[in-house]
């Protein structure tokens, strides 16, 4: 679970140089500037001699109070791309305004979309990055995130076959110098497909001992953020497959919890809108179903996750997914 607030910090410090030293420093004036953050991955055997790597940002549109905060639908533009000869990559996402944009309606966490294109296949992966520290409000991976720039992905699903139009928007793209492929790479564009769904999720878990008078507090706030799996496939129906984590807001602002008793193993559940969406362009064409909105209810679930020995002590551990 991930705490974060809609403001982004920015620090600025001041550098005084001394001038025996000014000569010296010349030709780091020049040198490329620092990546927003650093992306690196696996997927594996390419199909074909080398691939594509294209990273974009998620910038969601349409959310209102009227329809639970749920996005109508996702702009991801590209912020960078890389050719690749060999199954694993480690990719620089350069500062820019459409990066800022995202992190900024990301509440402080960027939502990348990376897509590999080799041959006549394809694969890819979302994963959230925290950018600032305000957005990590805390959370430990958040912070190390927002100090390190530096991000090991998830190893990516298998290569699925590219639908024709993908496939002909890949062979048209040409390949620029200096890594300028997404100024002119079609955008990608997801939208709502069929009706929101509101589905009881597991959002953690509690394991409190067996001691004497242990009791334990569950809470979900209404500044809480959580980061769910993302389903994918390129039909509607299916078949389906996980494809990265998104992060959501509780964006309807409610608080919800329970208190548990000693010899208590459970897991914690809320309700998470789901929608899923249709995303389309000249360079995509498949599906995804992703939580988009937490209610912020928290409730003791029915089933039971496995046990871990705790000391005498009330012990909480966080696991997040798709729903059951």
């Amino acid at each position: 679970m991930k705490v974060s607030k809609s403001k982004i910090a920015i620090a600025v410090s001041g550098l005084i140089v001394l001038a025996p030293l000014m000569v010296a420093l010349s030709d780091a004036a020049d040198a490329a500037p620092r990546p927003a953050v650093i992306l690196s991955a696996s997927v594996g055997s390419l199909p074909a001699s080398s691939a594509l790597v294209v990273v974009q940002a998620g910038q969601p549109y349409g959310a209102t109070a009227a329809n639970h905060y749920i996005p109508a639908g996702f702009h991801y533009p590209a912020v960078a791309d890389q050719t690749i000869t060999s199954g694993t990559f480690s990719i620089g996402v350069p500062d820019s305004a459409t990066l800022a944009k995202a992190v900024r309606l990301g509440h402080g966490i960027a939502e990348f979309n990376v897509l590999v294109y080799s041959g006549s296949r394809f694969t890819s992966e979302m994963i959230p990055v925290t950018l600032s520290s305000s957005g990590a409000n805390g959370n430990i991976q958040g912070l190390a995130q927002a100090s390190a720039r530096q991000v090991r992905m998830p190893r990516f699903r298998a290569f699925s076959t590219m639908p024709a139009a993908m496939r002909r928007a890949v062979r048209s793209m040409a390949i620029s110098e200096g890594g300028a492929i997404h100024q002119a790479n079609p955008q990608c564009v997801s939208v709502a497909y069929e009706s929101p769904k509101e589905v009881l999720t597991r959002i953690g878990e509690v394991h409190v001992g067996n001691d004497k008078g242990l009791k334990m507090r569950w809470n979900y706030y209404s500044a809480a953020d959580t980061t769910l799996s993302v389903g994918e496939g390129l039909a509607s129906l299916g078949p389906w497959s996980i494809d990265g984590a998104y992060t959501i807001t509780n964006s309807l602002g409610g608080d919800g919890g329970f208190t548990a008793g000693r010899a208590t193993l459970a897991y914690s559940d809320g309700d998470m809108w789901y929608q899923r969406y249709h995303w389309g362009g000249e360079n995509c064409s498949y599906y995804t179903d992703q939580g988009v909105s937490a209610v912020g209810d928290s409730i003791e679930g029915s089933n039971i996750p496995p046990q871990t020995r705790t000391a005498g002590a009330a012990l909480a551990s966080i696991h997040t997914g798709m729903p059951g």
